[in-house]
């Protein structure tokens, strides 16, 4: 969700996680314009408890 939410104090992480998105979806849609017979799609969870921030 990190794509499509901004969370404070994650700006480096916040704005690659957009540039992810804003690439594959110009991406989807190069791809339709030129008639590829594949696609791109962006899989957004939500937050999930990874433990990646927790505090000892």
């Amino acid at each position: 969700m990190a794509g499509l939410l901004n969370a404070p104090a994650m700006g480096v992480y916040n704005v690659s996680k957009h540039a992810v998105a804003a690439l594959s979806e110009s991406l989807y849609h190069d791809l339709q314009l030129a008639a590829a017979p594949i696609g791109a799609s962006v899989l957004c969870p939500y937050f999930v408890p990874t433990g990646i921030c927790a505090r000892a």
